[in-house]
């Protein structure tokens, strides 16, 4: 299924009647609140139908009052009752909420229930209920000193549409409630009900996604999700390790060597690489005697030596008289790789450039002249060299490094420029089930082991109440000279799983530091803001960044000893353990500290085996088998950017079933996706560019 960019999934037409609708469309959405879903990647009726989920609460139904007695903490209640009374006050401390305090009765037990509301103006709102009406109390259940209390609590009424047991709980932003979202969603999806009919397909894939957003029983969003999941895969272009014959350079790259450089390369390294260097460097020595237009994938476990086989493989090919380009996906990690790489070169009759946005006009344009006549041998830079005045004398190697940045266009695209070969590098391990299956054809280079001599990093887990014991060890070891990073699992702390979120752990930070101490670095600032904040901790003036996952693959800071995970049992063991890579890499030793209470069994697994391992191929294939229902594993980590739907833990079978329809042309994989209305398929399979800017 070669073809135009598609994007992920709707069973809806294109026109602006309903798709491409803008969310003000909606009952009780301006223009301001609109500006604030934006935030989220939401502006029309599509964008909401895709914001997925992020977990299910399950509220359990409780008849009586002692019915709550066999529940445990943390667990959703829904419980049939009377209004006894309610009135509504002012709250002093927030002039912008009011208190309702509601008398609530179940059978002969009454007990007061509290709510806060936003207010506007002076004029005080009547009570959301009245006395006499039966409601369900919907609330999350807390023991406090063996007494049960009943935290976000809301009232629904008997004949509610949004009184079901299972209710998604999606991400947020300022200003954009729980509520807003779920009431939004339910107006789109019962507008899709009166608007889109006599359609199949459509109906499916509309019934798909109400077990996605209105689940009625725990194993809906499974269902959902899997019917999704399984149209995305049939989407996919099979894997084949050769590029697009539209792209494939004429000339052949292989025969004798025209310059000698790898073997001077090999002779003059300061150090002996691995076993699993030498064996992936020579299988790329095999690569180049294929026919041209063939592709390889190289994945390594964190801190094995990938940099080491993309340096050689960049060689070849200027011995045999070409060029070697080499994509990275920000100008940090750019010009990170370009001084790795001339460092690995010195001494070597090679010229090599870095083409970044940092560039003078005057310095692109010789760059560019250069590049074009073939006396630069080898191009590092950012999504800059895929643009159309980027031409090259022969490009025989392009290397996508952290490729789960990149989506196929870009692969493409630097094909496109003629590229006889390209090296895929994989940011984290890929496991060997998911090799087979979805990466199946396309050929695996594994750097399994790393260098000897490096110190293992200590791995700590704390429980949350030792959190100012971490903060302590961060004073003394930042005072003697060290970096740490402190990684959030998400910007805000707001209606979070626990934790604090990347923005309230810098000002806590910050307040028991000091503001010079500590940097902040997320996904909403501006690249420019990002940029200052990363290369101010990269030069040593900040010794404690704060950030997000952004910083999960490519950042190497050598004084930095020591990683901060916050709430660790909702990261995943392959992003914990490229986290935990970002350290270690000097002469010091190195701490890992996961910061979690671990609520689940699952996660408490999870956090023991990234203890007691350090082995990334392990981890990865623990990630696979341990990921339990409702943890969407990302799909970023192992180049799958493109999928929205698919989870890798319970989705294997579903390649392995598409993977035999294509392999006996099975009528059953051209019917599924001709069941699909032509006008939907480009937008089926989002191929999510994720556009990288070069700032």
């Amino acid at each position: 299924m070669q073809g135009p960019e598609r994007s992920v999934l709707s069973a809806l037409p294109r026109d602006a009647s309903f798709w491409t609708r803008a969310v003000t469309a909606i009952p009780g959405i301006g223009p301001v609140r609109a500006e604030r879903l934006a935030v989220l990647g939401i502006q029309t009726w599509g964008d909401l139908l895709l914001h997925l989920p992020r977990r299910y609460q399950v509220f359990h139904f409780c008849p009586t009052f002692e019915a709550v007695d066999a529940l445990d903490d943390g667990a959703g209640v829904l419980m049939p009752g009377e209004v006894v009374a309610a009135n509504v006050r002012r709250s002093w401390q927030r002039p912008h909420l009011v208190i309702e305090s509601v008398i609530f009765s179940v059978g002969p037990r009454r007990f007061p229930i509290h709510l806060l509301r936003p207010v506007r103006g002076r004029r005080m709102p009547p009570p959301s209920v009245k006395p006499g009406t039966r409601v369900h109390l919907r609330a999350v259940l807390r023991w406090r000193d063996g007494v049960p209390h009943f935290d976000q609590p809301e009232f629904v009424v008997h004949n509610s549409s949004v009184a079901d047991r299972v209710i998604p709980v999606y991400p947020l932003t300022q200003g954009i409630s729980q509520k807003l979202l779920r009431e939004s969603i339910h107006h789109v999806l019962m507008q899709a009900t009166t608007e889109i009919s006599g359609a199949a397909a459509a109906a499916d894939v509309l019934h798909a996604l109400r077990l996605l957003h209105q689940p009625q029983t725990p194993e809906d969003p499974e269902r959902g999700r899997r019917s999704l999941a399984l149209l995305e895969i049939a989407l996919l272009p099979a894997p084949t390790p050769k590029l697009p014959s539209n792209v494939q350079a004429p000339a052949s790259s292989s025969g004798s060597p025209r310059r000698p450089l790898c073997e001077a390369f090999l002779r003059h390294l300061p150090f002996e690489p691995t076993g699993a260097q030498r064996r992936a460097m020579a299988e790329w020595d095999a690569e180049v005697e294929q026919p041209i237009g063939t592709q390889r994938l190289l994945t390594g476990d964190v801190g094995s030596g990938k940099t080491l086989v993309i340096a050689y493989a960049l060689l070849k090919a200027v011995e045999l008289g070409g060029q070697g380009a080499l994509i990275a996906p920000t100008r940090l990690l750019a010009e990170q790789h370009a001084n790795s790489l001339r460092s690995l070169l010195r001494g070597l009759d090679v010229r090599l450039e870095l083409l970044t946005s940092l560039c003078s006009a005057d310095e692109r344009s010789r760059i560019l002249t250069d590049l074009q006549n073939g006396t630069i041998d080898i191009i590092v830079g950012t999504q800059a060299l895929l643009q159309e005045g980027v031409r090259f004398r022969r490009l025989g190697l392009g290397v996508i490094d952290e490729q789960h940045r990149f989506g196929v266009a870009q692969r493409d695209a630097l094909a496109a420029k003629g590229a006889e070969r390209m090296l895929i590098v994989s940011a984290t391990p890929i496991p060997r089930t998911l090799a087979e299956t979805v990466y199946r054809g396309l050929p695996v280079s594994r750097l399994d082991e790393k260098p000897p001599g490096r110190r293992p990093v200590e791995t700590l887990w704390v429980p949350t109440r030792r959190r100012a014991e971490v903060v302590d060890f961060l004073r003394r070891r930042t005072a003697a000279g060290e970096q740490a990073f402190v990684v959030c699992p998400y910007i805000d702390s707001d209606d979070h799983d626990g934790g604090l979120g990347a923005e309230e752990m810098y000002r806590h930070l910050q307040q028991e530091l000091g503001k010079d101490q500590v940097a902040l670095i997320h996904g909403r600032m501006s690249a420019e803001r990002q940029a200052t904040a990363m290369e101010a901790f990269a030069a040593g003036r900040v010794p404690i960044l704060v950030a997000t996952s952004i910083i999960e693959v490519g950042v190497d800071v050598p004084h930095a000893t020591i990683m901060v995970i916050e709430a660790a049992h909702l990261f995943g063991l392959a992003q914990l353990h490229q986290l935990r890579g970002r350290v270690g890499r000097g002469d010091r030793q190195a701490y890992a500290i996961l910061i979690s209470d671990g609520p689940t069994a699952a996660s408490r697994e999870r956090l023991a085996a990234i203890r007691r391992s350090s082995d990334g191929f392990y981890l990865a294939e623990q990630d696979l088998k341990l990921r339990g229902p409702g943890e969407f594993i990302g799909m970023r980590q192992w180049g799958l950017t493109d999928l929205q739907f698919v989870d890798l833990a319970r989705d294997i079978d579903l390649f392995t079933l598409v993977n035999s329809w294509r392999d006996k042309n099975d009528e059953k994989l051209a019917a599924l996706i001709d069941s699909i209305p032509v006008e939907w398929k480009e937008r089926l399979i989002r191929r999510r560019l994720h556009e990288v800017t070069d700032e």
